[in-house]
């Protein structure tokens, strides 16, 4: 959807052009997908106090922050997502629920103090990159917040916690109705 959504933003699928985008999606030479979920790229930082790692009762680590948050996701943030099921058709079942992956973390020093090892310090950063992929009938801005709640109570409950989130992507959830000209000029195509 990366290269549509860019080509529509640059103006070229805009009535009267274009009245239908076809999107590939990695599914099955003989499936029509109708729509997607929506989805919430973010990047989570936990923020810290650098200090030797010798005394780290002088600094405040960033990386054990990010493991209370992490803590919360598995306890609270998951199981609430695996609860929520769309009543849409779709295919394969796993992606009838609400989704969050985490998709990278990262925190500490760079690994230049000796190759292959990590600066002896407490780290003064952490963060975490997730794929929130929700359901039409999920709301954007509640999605964010069920993310941002959690981190607010963190930092109420936790001594010195503090994080920033940013936005990397979001995309909204769509669906075709099933008897659009375009679903079936393409039903057409795979049955020939």
């Amino acid at each position: 959807f990366g290269g549509v959504a860019h080509l529509a933003k640059l103006g070229y699928f805009s009535k009267p052009k274009v009245d239908h985008v076809i999107i590939p999606e990695p599914l099955n030479k003989d499936r029509i997908c109708l729509g997607h979920r929506g989805v919430w790229w973010a990047e989570i930082e936990t923020k810290g106090e650098i200090a030797h790692g010798s005394m780290p009762f002088l600094g405040d680590n960033a990386v054990r922050h990010m493991g209370a948050v992490l803590r919360a996701f598995e306890d609270d943030l998951f199981p609430a997502l695996d609860r929520k099921v769309t009543r849409m058709p779709v295919v394969p079942d796993g992606a009838k629920r609400s989704t969050m992956n985490i998709n990278s973390i990262h925190g500490g020093q760079t690994e230049d103090f000796r190759p292959g090892l990590p600066s002896p310090n407490v780290p003064d950063s952490c963060r975490l990159t997730i794929d929130r992929r929700f359901l039409l009938e999920e709301d954007l801005g509640t999605v964010k917040s069920e993310v941002t709640d959690i981190l607010d109570r963190l930092k109420r409950e936790r001594k010195k916690f503090d994080y920033e989130i940013r936005d990397l992507m979001e995309v909204l959830p769509l669906m075709t109705e099933r008897d659009a000209p375009v679903v079936k000029a393409v039903a057409r195509g795979i049955m020939e």
